[in-house]
């Protein structure tokens, strides 16, 4: 599943920060933990109920800084490749950003039914990092719907 998003800075720019582990987490940590486990490994984790969990490790096998990158799945429970590539975006408005995701677990389509009730989608998680790392990028923060903890815009009444 690909999606695609403008973002406005140049691809330089969003090829350094996609390779940031930090970055990379906080983009796809509402439906999967990246964690980094080695110069361009990768450990991916999907939580769900009653404590299933699936992880695999990836690495990454190509890299073309300010076009490209590309990784694959290294042993695990799933068969998952993936990448991101930068492109200049028309008009001269920064720079596009599309997102491949491929998942596959084992087991056929079992495997695939217990990746969906963890709630991984491979469409869901590239549309929803994308706008993550477009907000990141763009404005420092990454909106939330969470309560404010210093409970300003709260409404309440002092």
């Amino acid at each position: 599943m690909t999606r695609s998003v403008t973002v406005g800075r140049p691809a330089d720019e969003l090829y350094d920060r996609w390779r940031d582990p930090e970055v990379l987490s906080r983009v796809f940590e509402p439906v999967a933990e990246v964690t980094s486990s080695g110069e361009d490994r990768h450990r991916w984790r999907v939580s769900g109920p009653l404590g299933w969990n699936l992880e695999w490790d990836t690495e990454v096998v190509a890299a073309d800084p300010g076009e490209r990158l590309r990784w694959t799945s290294v042993d695990g429970a799933v068969a998952a490749d993936g990448s991101v590539e930068f492109r200049p975006a028309p008009g001269d408005r920064g720079t596009e950003v599309a997102l491949r995701l491929r998942v596959e677990p084992t087991g056929g389509e079992l495997g695939a039914m217990i990746l969906r009730r963890l709630g991984f989608v491979p469409g869901v998680a590239a549309g929803t990092a994308l706008d993550r790392f477009k907000s990141l990028v763009e404005t420092g923060e990454i909106p939330t719907l969470e309560r404010n903890p210093l409970a300003r815009g709260s409404g309440d009444l002092v």
